[in-house]
């Protein structure tokens, strides 16, 4: 909960957030072959994925609540489930934008 409350509320991670996913639709549009755009949108997956547990390090053990859970499993639980939820929605929307744009040229 303060990891989407900080993730929403401070501009500078959500326009993070929102200009890589921009970027690579982008990209995925103007690429021609269509094994470049799979592996844009694989790329994408693991560096988002990434970005976002470095993400949640930063916000969260810096924060006394979080760093008091630090080595917890529900709280690694807590940070996987996040992480995994907030890169299956983008790239599912990239994998959507791949199959449209593959339709339309």
């Amino acid at each position: 909960e303060l990891f989407l409350k900080v993730i929403l509320r401070n501009h500078e991670y959500l326009s993070g957030y929102y200009q890589l996913f921009s970027v690579t639709v982008i990209a995925v549009l103007f690429i021609p072959p269509l094994l470049f755009k799979v592996f844009i949108v694989i790329g994408y997956a693991i560096f988002i994925w990434i970005w976002l547990i470095n993400l949640w390090n930063r916000i969260l053990l810096s924060h006394p609540f979080g760093k008091q859970y630090e080595g917890n499993k529900g709280f690694e639980l807590a940070q996987r489930k996040v992480c995994f939820y907030l890169t299956i929605i983008p790239t599912s929307i990239l994998a959507t934008v791949v199959m449209l744009a593959m339709t339309m040229f």
